[in-house]
Parts: C-alpha cells; structure tokens; sequence
C-alpha cells in the first residue's frame, strides 16, 4: 500500500517540474516576444506570470517618450496612445466600469468597487440591490482604432482555471484576487489617461 503513496508522490513531483520547466519556458518566449517588438526599454510593464500562471501569458509595455504601447497577447500588437480608443475593466465577462463610471462615481469607487465588493458599482449605476459575493474573472479591455483588431482582453484574473475558486470564484478579500485587481486597477488608470490624451 505505502509502495502506490509513494509512487503516487513521486510521479506528482516529476509532474510538477516538468510543469515548472515548460511555465519557465513560456515566461522567457513572453519576455522574448516583448524584446524583441522593441519594448525592453518601455517604463511601465506588466506580465500576466507576475500575478498567476494565467493562460495565455500575456504582457503590457508603456513607453511615454515615443508615445507607444505595446501589447503581446497570442503575438505583439504596437500602438501609438493616439490609437488608444477607450478601457474597460470587465467583471465575470459581464459588469463593466469605464471612463464615463469614472465621470459618475469618481476614481476612488473604482478601488472601491475592486477590492471592496463585487457589483457595487453596478448596482449604483443602475440602481440595482444586488451584490454579488464572489469574483471568478478580471478582464481589462483596451479598444483600440485598429481595424485589424480592435479590441484586446487582459486578463488579471480566472479562477475558474485556477484551484483557487474553481467555478465558484472567490471573495473579493482573497489575496491573490486583491492583488491582481490592485494591478488591474493601476493598468486602467494608466489607459484611461492614455485614451484621453487626444
């Protein structure tokens, strides 16, 4: 009997190095790819492995002095902050708060709204009581004026493919999900001034 824990453990170990090795290796393809799309030397960056092992890695560089972002999702996507349309963050691919919630509930009820509870400002936009307790996705959507892709999906957040929160999600004062909307709300900050440069 102890003869199966035993392999049962050491297949799990084998398991989980080879899943390291090939995350490690997806993390420098990541990197690569932004290098080499010109943004090793952007000032603001963010890789999806900085918060989770989230699927597909994805990254984000700003760079204020050329005017440029730069986008490596499936492949790297480069736009001046001319083409930066609009931002969006989207809740459980559902609840949005853009710019124009910004102008209705002010800045501060963003973070509120993130890291204090789910649907809050929903609800007081559209006058809803409703509340939902648990997040299972944060998305930030940048639109762009590009017709060959118009609009890119960030995500920060996915319990559903995580074991974390499984299907159910998880309570807005879970750490990790803390910490990926505290980003999630930095990034938006930085787009919503972006997209209002024009």
């Amino acid at each position: 009997m102890w003869e199966y824990l035993l392999l049962g453990a050491v297949l799990l170990i084998v398991f989980a190095i080879i899943y390291k090795f090939l995350l490690n290796q997806d993390k420098k393809k990541l990197v690569k790819s932004l290098n080499d799309a010109g943004g090793s030397d952007y000032k603001y960056k963010w890789f999806s492995f900085d918060l989770r092992q989230i699927k597909p890695l994805t990254a984000i560089a700003i760079d204020e002095n050329s005017k440029q972002v730069l986008l490596v999702i499936d492949k790297p996507y480069k736009y001046s902050f001319n083409d930066i349309r609009d931002v969006e963050i989207v809740i459980d691919e559902a609840e949005t708060v853009n710019k124009s919630t910004l102008k209705t509930l002010g800045r501060a009820a963003v973070g509120g709204f993130l890291l204090g509870g789910v649907g809050a400002v929903a609800g007081a936009v559209s006058g809803s009581s409703n509340v939902n307790k648990k997040v299972k996705k944060l998305d930030l959507k940048i639109k762009t004026n590009s017709l060959d892709k118009s609009a890119h999906i960030i995500t920060f957040f996915d319990s559903t493919k995580d074991v974390i929160g499984g299907l159910r999600g998880v309570e807005a004062n879970n750490p990790i999900y803390q910490k990926a909307a505290k980003s999630l709300e930095e990034w938006f900050e930085k787009f919503s001034v972006i997209s209002e440069m024009k």
